[in-house]
């Protein structure tokens, strides 16, 4: 299983997790946590 980086398609729907399985955090660093509020904001 790699990173393979699939762009998002325009008129799509797309589901954003905001929590890992269990009680597993998502973002285990604020750098992480930045990095993906930037990309979320590119891409509204």
């Amino acid at each position: 299983m790699g990173n393979k980086r699939i762009p998002f398609e325009p008129d799509k729907l797309y589901h954003v997790y905001n929590h890992g399985n269990g009680s597993e955090c998502l973002f285990r660093s604020d750098e992480n946590y930045y990095y993906f509020l930037k990309k979320y904001a590119q891409y509204l």
